[in-house]
């Protein structure tokens, strides 16, 4: 199952009475100029019957009980809002106006007969009193949440033949006053079902990213019956477990060692405020062998998601920026007495109920406190050896021989230890768990064989003494020690436990103090960050390279909504401006492909997209239909540039002759076509030095050019048209355009700049001459054909049809959050 955080497609609950007279005047003149858009080939969504030209339109309109939440799911309003919003009008608008008003007949209002372009969409319901939610499918596929604006208007932009279905949920909301006093009555775990990680109606929709500058998580600790089944979903978890806990200890840090730790106490909240952007980790004292923990967490009122823990019972916040999360955090005993836990051993598991080791004469051996690197305790019952060390601090140049009573009460934090063993290397990290004490790591479920052990304090500016032995026994094992690095070996099940004593020398007078080396916990997921540059009206985008774009392009826009989707799950929607100017941030991303698109504003068209990928050299992403792909994200930090144009909204002047463009980008791949899983990552931008040809269909031009150094070549001062591309020499083994038809031909539109990118899998020059390489295709077009079902394959026969058939056929609307 796929998680990810998702911003709620809510109106604000700020004070706009008169929603009606205020789109009128001004307001629908700016609405005017935003539905202007330059004429493009669009993408036309699969049909249900062949033949239909129109759109349309059906919204079904619900009221919903006092109290409602609107971060609660699609299916949650389905079913607690039943009651038909019959006394709502909706307005259905374009360019030239007010089209229709229309009141609900048994809750549905249906638009009909809708012509290709752009719209708006809104009702009556006043802004202060409700909160509107708009959740929508497009001709059958996937659900999405429309995006409204600070005035409760969603825009259609554009429309082709889509038929829409919504349902339209108006929520009431209260002031914000007692909105206010419910939220901090909401976050007291009550002792029924309520989790209290939902904020109230009247305040959801104002609570943003922008809303502070610092991040905090909250925590509602429950409870449940012993035996209850750990794998069930957030809705079972929350009715079956109402009990409250007192004294379980959370602790709170990062890669610099513990921030802060909290005590339950009852119902009250658990609260970390104040975070500064980061990464952290959160962890219990709950002993694992014993009870199961399972968490679910609320980010800016988006979607609920289920958070992991690793082998040691912490849980990663990775990548926090201004974020206010809530979670629900349920304990569940095992029931020890029947068979849904483990069966605890005598092996020792934390500061009570120590086996007795019996110290030597010299290097006494202490207590076994086993205690996770990171907090907690050993989950279920392990298999194989362990290794559990114990890290002190002595006084300087200490030449002693009572090591464990004078350095063993002396713990050292934050130093990481590493165990290179059969199954590889594994680190840890050292925490004090209880003062005085030491250090402690421990390794877990080990396979017999020859281990080297290296960490601690730096060497320079010390000397380590090293004791292990056999637990529970006390028997000493052979240590060969070097510097900082023990080599030892562990027999079948074996249980060592290592006194590492650092012994600091005096180095002239100066005593050093060992600095923690700063390991940050492993972050498993994904993250996207875009940001919106707008480009101003007359920028030249034909062979553009990143360096002009940076130059040409320096606005950023906030405020226009990004969605996130992958195949199987839900989408993800948010706005730019919500991680930094004109910036959205994705994170907590599991592993799969990922489609991105902008829902531009009138007047706005891309025309690039730049990514690096985990800080590494920037490279092109390719458009399909205002879209691109990420294919096998897997805890990648990817971070994109998405430029967009301005078209000039006032009348332009007759032009003296055609103005559009086709820009051939070559890319040199080097390998195969076969072994290419990420044709824009794993090919690089080059010239292969191959002639290409592009003639119009009408036959009234043909042109040759042969690429740059960069790979680029541009065929200006071209009419809107379709054209054809040949290769004179050789053939590509792949090529991706935005605009082209059924027929492969690149299409020139309202004197746009049509990207065609080429991939060459071999050097050319070694190829027979048999023109060009496989036809054109959309820039995602993998598989394409066998997506296609006989109606669209059909369509396909008719020109222009064909082509945004072609280009739609991977497209569903999406919706998702940072």
């Amino acid at each position: 199952m796929k998680h990810q955080y998702r911003h709620q497609a809510a109106i604000s609950s700020s004070s706009r009475h008169g929603r009606i007279a205020r789109i009128g005047g001004a307001l629908l003149l700016t609405l005017m100029s935003l539905l202007t858009t330059l004429s493009i080939v669009a993408p036309v969504a699969a049909q249900e019957q062949e033949g239909e030209g129109t759109a349309q339109v059906t919204i079904n309109t619900f009221t919903c009980p006092d109290g409602t939440d609107t971060i609660d799911p699609v299916d949650s309003l389905l079913a607690s809002c039943v009651t038909p919003a019959n006394d709502h009008t909706f307005t259905w608008v374009n360019a030239e106006g007010t089209l229709a008003t229309l009141s609900p007949q048994n809750g549905q209002v249906r638009i009909d007969d809708i012509e290709e372009g752009s719209y708006i969409l809104y009702s009556d319901v006043p802004l202060d009193d409700a909160v509107e939610v708009a959740s929508c499918t497009a001709d059958g596929g996937n659900r999405y949440t429309r995006v409204f604006d600070d005035n409760g208007v969603t825009a259609f932009d554009p429309i082709t033949r889509e038929q829409i279905v919504c349902d339209w949920f108006v929520i009431p909301v209260r002031d914000e006053t007692s909105a206010l006093m419910d939220l901090t009555g909401s976050l007291q775990p009550e002792p029924a079902t309520q989790s209290g990680i939902n904020a109230p109606a009247g305040l959801s929709g104002s609570l943003s990213l922008q809303s502070t500058d610092q991040a905090q998580v909250t925590i509602n600790l429950a409870l449940c019956p012993a035996g209850t089944d750990e794998s069930s979903s957030f809705d079972e978890l929350d009715a079956a477990c109402a009990n409250t806990v007192d004294g379980v200890v959370f602790t709170w840090g990062d890669a610099t060692g513990t921030i802060e730790t909290i005590t339950s106490a009852g119902a009250a909240p658990i609260v970390f405020d104040e975070i500064e952007e980061g990464t952290y980790t959160l962890y219990s004292d709950v002993p694992l062998e014993f009870a199961s923990e399972t968490l679910f967490c609320v980010a800016d009122g988006g979607n609920r998601y289920q958070k992991e823990f690793n082998d040691n019972g912490v849980t990663t916040f990775g990548g926090i920026i201004r974020e206010q999360i809530v979670c629900d955090w349920f304990i569940t005993p095992f029931d020890l007495q029947g068979e849904d836990g483990p069966t605890p051993t005598p092996t020792a598991s934390g500061l009570a109920g120590d086996p007795v080791v019996t110290p030597t004469p010299d290097l006494a051996a202490p207590d076994l406190t086993v205690t996770p690197a990171t907090g907690g305790d050993a989950r279920a019952t392990e298999t194989g050896g362990s290794l559990v060390v114990h890290l002190a601090l002595c006084p300087m140049d200490y030449s002693g021989d009572q090591l464990f009573e004078t350095c063993h009460g002396v713990g050292v934090s934050d130093q990481p230890f590493v165990l290179t063993g059969p199954d590889g290397e594994t680190e840890q990290i050292t925490t004090v768990p209880q003062t005085p004490g030491p250090g402690i790591v421990q390794f877990m479920s080990l396979p017999a064989g020859d281990y080297m052990l290296a960490g601690g304090p730096p060497g320079d500016f010390g000397s380590v003494k090293l004791y292990c032995s056999t637990q529970p026994d006390g028997d000493r094992i052979d240590a060969v020690l070097d510097s900082t690095r023990a080599t030892f070996t562990i027999g079948d099940g074996e249980d060592i436990l290592c006194d590492w004593y650092y012994i600091p020398e005096n180095q002239g007078g100066q005593t050093p103090t060992p600095s923690p080396t700063v390991t940050p916990e492993p972050v498993d997921r994904a993250e996207i960050l875009v940001t919106l540059y707008q480009c101003v009206t007359g920028t030249s985008v034909a062979g553009a390279s990143y360096a002009d774009l940076q130059d040409a392009c320096n606005d950023t826009r906030d405020g226009v909504p990004f969605t996130l989707g992958d195949v199987g799950a839900p989408p993800l929607t948010a706005n730019t401006g919500a991680s930094g100017a004109g910036a959205v941030r994705f994170f907590e991303l599991l592993p799969a492909d990922y489609t991105l698109r902008p829902t531009l504003p009138g007047g706005l068209s891309s025309v690039a997209v730049y990514c690096q990928l985990n800080e590494g050299d920037p490279y092109q992403k390719t458009l399909s239909d205002g879209a691109t792909t990420f294919v096998n994200v897997d805890g990648d930090a990817i971070a994109c540039d998405w430029y967009a144009l301005k078209s000039n909204l006032a009348p332009d002047p007759a032009p003296a002759g055609p103005d559009g463009s086709i820009t051939v980008r070559e890319r040199l791949c080097g390998e195969d076509a076969s072994a290419i899983t990420d044709w824009e990552r794993e090919c690089d931008a080059g010239s292969s030095g191959a002639t290409f040809t592009l003639a119009s269909t009408d036959g009234a031009m043909t042109r040759n050019a042969t690429t740059n150094a960069e790979g680029i070549a541009v065929f200006s001062d071209l009419s809107d048209g379709f054209y054809t591309l040949n290769q004179e020499e050789g053939m590509w083994c792949k090529a991706r355009a935005e605009r082209v038809d059924s027929q492969s031909r690149v299409i020139v539109d309202g004197g746009q700049n049509t990207d065609v990118f080429l991939y060459q899998c071999t050097d050319v020059t070694q190829l027979p001459s048999t023109g060009s390489g496989p036809g054109i295709g959309p820039m995602n077009d993998d598989g394409w054909w066998q997506s296609l079902s006989a109606v669209r394959l059909a369509l396909m026969a008719g020109g222009v049809v064909g082509v945004v058939m072609l280009l739609r056929w991977c497209v569903t609307p999406r919706g998702f959050a940072s």
